[in-house]
């Protein structure tokens, strides 16, 4: 959840009626939304996570003047095709390789207007930009600026300017190191050598992203009519996400949208911002399903108009729907169905108790991982939690590994430090290793967690599996060391393992075994290779095994 706060005078303006604070509570809630507090004109209300157009006061305003029935509609925007051009440098893919900019005119800014702006900015650069790391704003007076404008990297002794709030022309590095926002956020061009800028066609550097603006270019008054937004950083799907916010807030706030044609070296040309509606496709009988009741197809058309939606077809079982640009957190059908539900009313839902009988009780592959744990620490070994969110670097470039080679399930809006699920158990324990290399000597740990595989016969192309895996580091750690523990441990449960010989990129060759239960392959055995172990920083030998857990289950 998100904390934001927002006039109460200012949200009933932007609802064109007068809406009591109990009735403004019951619709908030009821949007899964809470009024946590009143102090004066201001309201601290809590915001879904994934909802983050709602963030600012005419975001919200929008959702609630549909919900409310004040005026239920389907929100389109216009946008203006230009020649207004941003030229983008290929020296910026090794540092912020992507941005996607608009232009906003005739806006009328007032006070009021400019804190809204910085507060919706600052909320996003925490939330959905995770503190600058993924993505950053831009918001400059168009006015003081010459177009085209280059988006392009330079060494941090070549970039000039003075900084937001400054008086004097710093270079890129004293920047970092003299200004306060430099020293917040030095840590995202740390081991940079080049920064990335973007300049005007008369050279007047607009900002260093993801750092700060210049004060002569980038700073937005209540004299400024016309804007120039950039969003900087790693993933387009959601830089477009920050952009389709703040330009439909702008719009929302008077202003006219005008897109700008980003031309990269290579000649390619990208028109932002895109805002295209959304399609999505629900089915009508997973509703009564999911929910509960049975509505009639009209009912469920005008909970959908409630909600913002457009009905484009039906087919059948098949609901086609439009939805705006910036509901970005549309996933799945739930989703659709989540929002007519919420539009229903939650509170309306007669309460039913299901038609089940059941003792609670704890999975058997959950109970044996207890188990083994309890053994595991009986053996002298420490039990370890990592993430199941990690790296490719760390899971397969790091291990030896081609990625080629290895199906995995990516996250599309990840970053360098977590762009994919965990397939393995070994690389998360070799950083824990690592971040302990000051500690004494032999250390011995393990854990029992769920790695994510990927999966194309299920419906969220991935499976879940648990794995148990062991390490000893030490002066002289090796395979006879670690198949013992292997032994004793699948003793624990009654059962016995073989070991073949096989070949690993991960592991010595010679050293390494495939773990076979009753024929079937459970995991894998052996002494980390020297090149992984310098990978990881780790200057000790390391030997491992890592089986399948649902194969030890009588």
């Amino acid at each position: 959840m998100v904390m934001t706060t927002i006039s109460y005078s200012a949200l009933i303006a932007a609802i064109g009626k007068e809406v009591s604070l109990e009735e403004l509570r019951v619709a908030l809630f009821d949007l899964g939304m809470e009024l946590k507090s009143r102090e004066d004109d201001d309201l601290a209300i809590e915001i879904k996570a994934e909802r983050l157009d709602l963030l600012s006061l005419q975001g919200l305003a929008r959702a609630l003047k549909s919900f409310l029935g004040l005026s239920p509609s389907y929100p389109q925007y216009a946008v203006h095709q230009s020649d207004y051009v941003v030229k983008i440098s290929d020296s910026v893919k090794a540092v912020r390789p992507y941005t996607v900019c608009a232009i906003i005119k005739n806006l009328v800014v007032t006070d009021e207007i400019l804190k809204e702006v910085i507060n919706v900015q600052e909320k996003l650069h925490v939330t959905l930009a995770r503190g600058r790391v993924r993505g950053a704003i831009g918001i400059y007076p168009l006015e003081n600026i010459t177009l085209p404008i280059l988006y392009t990297a330079a060494k941090p002794q070549d970039i000039r300017f003075v900084p937001l709030g400054e008086s004097q022309e710093m270079h890129g590095l004293q920047i970092l190191q003299q200004t306060e926002t430099g020293k917040a956020y030095a840590h995202l061009l740390e081991g940079k050598d080049v920064f990335p800028y973007f300049v005007d066609a008369t050279g007047e550097v607009l900002s260093m992203p993801p750092i700060i603006n210049s004060e002569k270019t980038g700073r937005v008054t209540e004299n400024t009519r016309d804007l120039f937004i950039e969003c900087s950083g790693f993933e387009k799907k959601l830089l477009h996400e920050l952009l389709t916010n703040l330009v439909t807030m702008f719009a929302d706030m008077g202003g006219d949208i005008y897109s700008m044609r980003l031309v990269y070296e290579d000649g390619s040309v990208e028109q932002t911002p895109n805002l295209l509606p959304l399609q999505r496709t629900f089915r009508f009988s997973s509703f009564k399903k999911l929910i509960g009741i049975e509505l009639s197809q009209e009912d469920i058309k005008s909970l959908l108009i409630k909600m913002m939606f457009e009905v484009v077809s039906i087919d059948g079982d098949v609901w086609s729907v439009r939805a705006p640009a910036f509901r970005a957190d549309l996933w799945h059908e739930v989703d659709i169905l989540d929002d007519i539900a919420r539009a229903y009313g939650y509170n309306n839902l007669p309460l039913t108790l299901p038609n089940v009988a059941s003792i609670a009780s704890e999975l058997p592959l959950s109970r044996l991982r207890e188990d083994l744990s309890e053994v595991m620490v009986g053996f002298g070994f420490l039990e370890t939690y990592t993430f199941a969110l990690t790296s490719i670097q760390d899971q397969l470039t790091n291990m030896l590994i081609n990625q080629e080679q290895l199906s995995f399930v990516p996250i599309s809006n990840g970053n360098e430090t977590q762009n994919m699920l965990r397939v393995s158990l070994i690389p998360e324990q070799l950083k824990a290793l690592a971040n302990n290399r000051n500690r004494s000597l032999p250390q011995k740990i393990f854990e029992g967690a769920y790695v994510v595989l990927s999966d194309d016969s299920s419906d969220v192309k991935s499976t879940n599996m648990m794995h148990l895996t062991a390490l000893i580091t030490d002066k002289i750690a090796n395979f006879t060391q670690i198949r013992q523990i292997l032994d004793a441990l699948v003793l624990s449960c009654g059962k016995y393992v073989d070991v073949i010989p096989m070949s690993h990129p991960s592991f010595m060759e010679g050293r390494t075994g495939q773990v076979l239960l009753d024929g079937v392959p459970i995991g894998i055995i052996g002494e980390l290779h020297p090149q992984v172990l310098v990978n990881f920083g780790l200057q000790t030998p390391v030997a491992a095994f890592e089986i399948k857990l649902k194969y030890l289950l009588d």
